[in-house]
This record gives structure tokens, C-alpha cells and sequence, in this order.
């Protein structure tokens, strides 16, 4: 018995890095569909959410992590050049349960 609640308990401590807390954010996994999605939607459309992004292409994405609550939020962190300048955003691309209504919920450019 006592070794059943050692079993238990360790258990719970190596699995806990592989399982998200209810609403907390994760690192998706890359093969993830909505990731692959998301990413997409927000790089076709970055430029009509974020104010002072005009003339600014996509570089590259610096970080991802996904919540889910009543469908997935993805928090995309990306690099935008125009020439020499470049911006950093931050965007959250929500992808409800029942798609096709994905969208852009903020963004915020440093």
C-alpha cells in the first residue's frame, strides 16, 4: 500500500511538466493542427490588429504558448522587419472549439 502512494505521488511530480493546469498557459506541441493555424491566421493578418505595423513582413516567431479555455488562445511572440527597423509583437489568435471563426484578440507592438 505504502509503496502504491510512493508510486502515486512520484508519479504526479515527473508528469506534472507535461500537464498544463486548467487555463494556464503551455508550449504547445509543434505538431498541434490549431498551432499550424493559428500562426498562419496571424501572419495573413497581423497588419489590419496591430496599429503601427504597416510595411512591416514577417521575420520570425520568438515564442508560442497556448491556454485553452473554451477553445485555444495562442500567444504568439514575433519578430516584424521593414528594411532595418524591426518591432516586436505580441499577438493572441483565438481559435474557438467550433471553428471557423478564428481571430485576432489583441496585440500589442513594443
Amino acid at each position: 500500500m505504502k509503496l502504491l502512494i510512493l508510486l502515486i505521488v512520484l508519479s504526479s511530480i515527473f508528469c506534472r511538466e507535461h500537464r498544463p493546469m486548467a487555463g494556464g498557459k503551455f508550449k504547445p506541441d509543434q505538431n498541434d493542427q490549431g498551432l499550424g493555424q493559428a500562426i498562419a491566421y496571424a501572419k495573413q493578418n497581423f497588419q489590419t490588429s496591430c496599429a503601427g505595423t504597416s510595411g512591416y513582413s514577417w521575420d520570425k516567431i520568438l515564442n508560442v504558448e497556448q491556454q485553452i479555455v473554451n477553445g485555444s488562445n495562442y500567444y504568439i511572440s514575433a519578430l516584424l522587419k521593414n528594411g532595418d527597423k524591426t518591432k516586436n509583437v505580441k499577438i493572441v489568435v483565438y481559435m474557438p472549439a467550433s471553428p471557423p471563426s478564428i481571430r485576432i484578440t489583441s496585440c500589442q507592438v513594443f
